[in-house]
């Protein structure tokens, strides 16, 4: 591969490109249908944060309460999740995984844990040197991206 930089920068494109394409198909985590990228990362939520109340889950998806309500909405449907009333603020809805949301929840960690272990086995591979730069590159693009300073 040729390493000039200009061809190094269209490859990273390329890579972001399939990155966020990826992230925008709907995808069957085991339970026989394809779930959308906001209904999986909600499942997730949920997953990691058992008993999350809707206003809880709004605000770590950086979504209003309406948006929130009608996604659940959906995943009800799916019978993905359970709502139940927190017995100490009856005005509070507590959220779980039904069976089905703990399997689509399980698949969708297992793929990551996947892709994870080639990227740190190849990073690992690395010399410190080497891991040196492959950070300053991530700090430039977190920093071209608005992220760090």
């Amino acid at each position: 591969m040729n390493t000039d930089a200009k061809t190094l920068n269209g490859a990273f494109e390329r890579i972001i490109g399939k990155i966020t394409e990826n992230h925008r198909k709907p995808r069957d985590y085991g339970i026989g249908e394809v779930l959308y990228p906001s209904e999986i990362q909600t499942i997730l939520l949920i997953g990691q944060n058992p008993g999350i109340s809707v206003t809880e889950l709004a605000e770590k998806n950086g979504v209003t309460k309406g948006a929130v309500s009608q996604l659940l909405n959906r995943l009800d449907a799916k019978e993905l999740i359970i709502r139940n009333e927190d017995p100490r603020n009856l005005s509070r809805i507590n959220l779980d995984l039904t069976p089905r949301g703990k399997k689509a929840f399980k698949s969708y960690r297992n793929r990551h844990r996947k892709n994870d272990l080639v990227i740190l086995k190849f990073l690992e591979s690395l010399n410190e040197k080497e891991r040196e730069t492959i950070g300053g590159f991530f700090k430039a693009v977190e920093k071209g991206l608005g992220g760090a300073k």
